[in-house]
């Protein structure tokens, strides 16, 4: 049953068993790969467990898997609210993508503006915007420092 799955998977992510909780999202999606709440569920998942992985290559690996996660809850059900909130955290905390976490916190307080994640996303926003709208560190290249 879907919906077991994904209340058991949710229970096991709130005990700390983060992999227990993805075998869960992922027999849900098995299940009915046309819901977007395991695809969400799943996404945040394998994004917590990148961090505690040791190989960097590993760490992108799952990194991928949760925005390809992300992207298939929203292209299941663009109108899914969280999966625009988590794949922002996504996009800001792993991913540096702070015009990509922009776009989608917008989204998400258009989608839910009293939502579960509103006052986080609300307070992100700002923080992205901030990033955004500061100066760069980096020098861009003028006629001398370009190689001839």
């Amino acid at each position: 049953d879907y919906n077991l799955r994904l209340q058991l998977s949710l229970l096991y992510a709130q005990n700390g068993d983060q992999l227990n909780a993805l075998k869960q999202s992922d027999a849900a999606i098995t299940i009915d790969p046309n819901r977007p709440e395991a695809h969400a569920n799943s996404a945040p998942l394998l994004y917590l467990i990148s961090g505690q992985l040791p190989a960097k290559a590993a760490q992108q690996q799952y990194v991928a898997q949760a925005l390809a996660g992300f992207n298939k809850a929203i292209e299941v059900d663009p109108n899914y609210s969280d999966s625009y909130f988590f794949r922002a955290v996504l996009y800001y905390g792993a991913l540096q993508d702070f015009a990509r976490a922009q776009i989608d916190l917008q989204n998400y307080l258009v989608k839910a503006p009293d939502g579960t994640w509103a006052a986080l996303a609300r307070q992100l926003l700002a923080q992205v915007t901030k990033e955004l709208e500061s100066p760069s560190t980096t020098v861009p290249p003028t006629s001398t420092t370009r190689k001839k």
